[in-house]
């Protein structure tokens, strides 16, 4: 007889634990890829993989290159902890991460008309400043950790990480 698949949507905890697998697992193989390119100045330092601050330079990439995974990693390890600790890390660093992104879909929009001028005055290349793009992925991202602060502030959810453990 073959064992039962188990669907993730099927429980709140089996939710949590696929979801917690890859966002260790992505933020890991991110951030380790991130280092080995800083240690080793390898070409990959140079790709642009997701573009949160439109070709700017005001905020350094690098540092989101290493943050970002990070809180990755972070958010992973505080879904697998079941208590109250784990629950508020995630919610605080979700809740950061929102502020970050919010932010900064806000600041590119109020960059447009200056980015139009430029781009018809043919002062800056359209391709080096990708800004619509990065006013998409922001708010994308805004959204998608909002909606897991929804998500974790369930009833049924919260009561898995607030709920008092048995001594033994």
């Amino acid at each position: 007889m073959e064992p039962a698949r188990v669907d993730i949507f099927d429980s709140d905890q089996a939710f949590i634990q696929a979801a917690s697998r890859v966002l260790l697992l992505v933020g890991g193989i991110v951030l380790s890829l991130v280092l080995l390119c800083k240690v080793f100045g390898l070409g990959l330092c140079d790709l642009q993989w997701v573009p949160i601050f439109g070709g700017f330079d005001v905020f350094r990439e690098d540092l989101a290159a290493v943050n970002l995974p990070l809180a990755m990693i972070i958010i992973g390890v505080g879904l697998r902890l079941h208590s109250g600790f784990g629950w508020s890390t995630c919610i605080i660093l979700l809740w950061v991460l929102a502020s970050l992104f919010g932010f900064m879909c806000f600041w590119l929009y109020g960059q447009l008309d200056l980015y139009y001028f430029q781009v018809a005055g043919k002062q800056i290349q359209a391709a080096d400043y990708p800004i619509l793009e990065s006013i998409a992925v922001n708010a994308g991202l805004a959204i998608l950790c909002l909606l897991a602060i929804i998500y974790l502030m369930l009833p049924s959810v919260r009561r898995l990480y607030w709920q008092p453990k048995p001594h033994s």
